[in-house]
């Protein structure tokens, strides 16, 4: 992870040090002699390979230490093609503070978020409540379909069992559990969770360069291949006088 911040946010005085945590999942399967295996088949090539072991910064059945304060999860899904619907095994509300785009403006609380491959998110978590030996679980909840909506209902769709097709491959949309929290010391630190985190420009219609009028450009499919008004993407050709270009303005 590389880890990025500014001074708009140093003066939130988030957590941070010990208490700043980056947290990669990601699902992966090993063979008899536990070396890592990847591609095994057409399948894999065609749907995307997915593990039947869940990692957290590389290890299996991760387990998380924290003392009775509040700190900053740093989440990033790793993984090839799962999705997660990551969830707290109590109900706690997930509290987000950040996502790709970096700082919200303000946290946002759901019953649970999704992580797309290579997608990021930052949960605010506060165990100050809780007593020295409890434990709490950071899951994947079960799903149906191509991928929950961000923030809808708990366990959103009929769910799936723990393995499935794929010589035991644990199939997308599972649930299980991703790593355990485990209070282990008692601190009187009580920070605060900020109420605004950040300011973001919300850019209007007439500032941008084609307003009048605007460029229109239709999104299509064909088998294994997006299309941009009806054309593919060519690696090394160049726009042709009757192609869309776009100018770049850079900015102040």
């Amino acid at each position: 992870m590389l880890l990025v911040s500014d001074e708009e946010e140093r003066t939130l005085n988030l957590p941070g040090g010990d208490y700043e945590i980056p947290l990669v999942i990601q699902d992966r399967r090993f063979g008899h002699r536990n070396e890592l295996q990847y591609v095994r088949g057409m399948h894999d090539r065609m749907t995307g390979f997915l593990g039947d072991h869940i990692l957290v910064n590389g290890f299996p059945d991760f387990e998380l230490p924290v003392a009775t304060r509040a700190y900053r999860l740093r989440i990033l899904n790793g993984s090839n093609s799962r999705i997660y619907k990551l969830a707290w095994s109590d109900g706690t509300p997930v509290t987000v503070i950040a996502s790709d785009g970096g700082l919200l403006e303000k946290p946002e609380r759901y019953p649970y978020v999704t992580l797309a491959p290579a997608e990021r998110v930052e949960l605010w978590m506060d165990f100050s409540g809780r007593k020295v030996g409890s434990e709490i679980k950071l899951q994947s909840f079960p799903f149906s379909g191509a991928m929950p909506h961000m923030g809808g209902g708990m366990g959103g769709g009929r769910g799936r069992g723990m393995h499935g097709h794929g010589g035991g491959t644990l199939p997308n949309g599972a649930g299980f559990s991703i790593m355990k929290v485990r209070v282990v010391r008692k601190e009187e630190e009580n920070q605060k969770l900020p109420e605004r985190l950040s300011t973001v420009r919300s850019y209007r219609v007439q500032e941008a360069e084609n307003a009048d009028p605007p460029r229109t450009i239709r999104l299509s499919v064909r088998p294994h291949s997006p299309r941009l008004n009806g054309r593919s993407f060519r690696m090394t050709a160049v726009a042709d006088e009757d192609e869309e270009v776009v100018k770049l303005i850079p900015c102040s």
